[in-house]
């Protein structure tokens, strides 16, 4: 087995200005897929407290990535947030063992 890093984002979409979902799921994950490429998404729900203090509940996508490096991740990250008008994305780092087999 290969030691590697596993990235998970969680794209949550609602919109930042409007607190409801502009963008629908199939759309979403069609926008996910061309800037990140080979991943695994699922469609989750998310709860978030926005910088305003304003709490929502909202359809999430939770992207799974391998070989990708840091850097990479980051600027999907930076991309995904403008093109689905996000305030954030949370991004979860884990070190794994893995191949393809």
């Amino acid at each position: 087995m290969d030691t590697l890093k596993k990235h998970t984002l969680y794209v949550g979409l609602n919109d930042k200005d409007t607190k409801t979902q502009l963008v629908s799921n199939p759309m979403a994950m069609d926008i996910v897929n061309k800037v990140c490429g080979d991943c695994s998404i699922q469609e989750i729900t998310g709860y978030y407290t926005h910088d305003n203090g304003e709490k929502v509940k909202e359809n999430t996508l939770k992207v799974e990535l391998l070989f990708k490096e840091d850097n990479q991740v980051l600027n999907y990250c930076q991309d995904l947030k403008r093109l689905l008008n996000q305030e954030s994305i949370a991004l979860n780092i884990e070190n794994i063992n893995s191949r393809l087999v």
